[in-house]
């Protein structure tokens, strides 16, 4: 009887053991599945969140070329309305860029430079001392001029001192 009772705690003792790895083993697993489970939950929101904001970046960019297209159809339409009509007044040319500009206070102010020689501007108050520049000299104030020209194309520069005072 002893040697069955002792055989039984051995038993026991390796049932016990067996249980507790298995346990251990368990645990071990889940734990595994769970980190393997939070890295791709993990990599699932950060690529959603690259796509997120790859999609207001691009959003952000068609309405910022949008808004560009906008200004130039502006700045075009004032340029070949008033190249029709070459001797008109600053009056007119004022009543002309209210007109195309009406809603837009975002721009500030036109120049129309036939011959690359600011001849009107608007408002004409705050931008009279630009009238004369003269873009074909080099300066400060022309070098956005020379780049349009050699691009064929509008271009953003900046910031700058304005000849009228301030920055842009």
């Amino acid at each position: 009887m002893v040697g069955r009772h002792v055989g039984d705690d051995v038993k026991r003792s390796l049932y016990g053991w067996i249980v507790t790895l298995i346990k251990i083993a368990t645990v071990a697993l889940i734990l595994g599945i769970s980190v393997f489970v939070y890295r791709i939950d993990t990599q699932v929101t950060i690529d959603a969140a690259k796509r997120d904001a790859r999609s207001q970046v691009d959003h952000a960019a068609a309405m910022l070329a949008t808004e560009l297209a906008v200004r130039e159809t502006i700045a075009k339409s004032v340029a070949v309305t008033a190249s029709l009509m070459p001797e008109e007044s600053e009056d007119a040319f004022t009543d002309l860029a209210s007109r195309m500009t009406e809603g837009r206070e975002d721009i500030l102010n036109l120049a129309y430079a036939p011959d690359l020689v600011v001849r009107h501007v608007y408002p004409y108050e705050a931008n009279a001392s630009v009238i004369g520049l003269d873009y074909r000299e080099p300066s400060e104030f022309t070098a956005g001029a020379d780049q349009a020209l050699e691009a064929n194309a509008p271009v953003l520069i900046g910031p700058i001192n304005l000849l009228q005072g301030g920055a842009a």
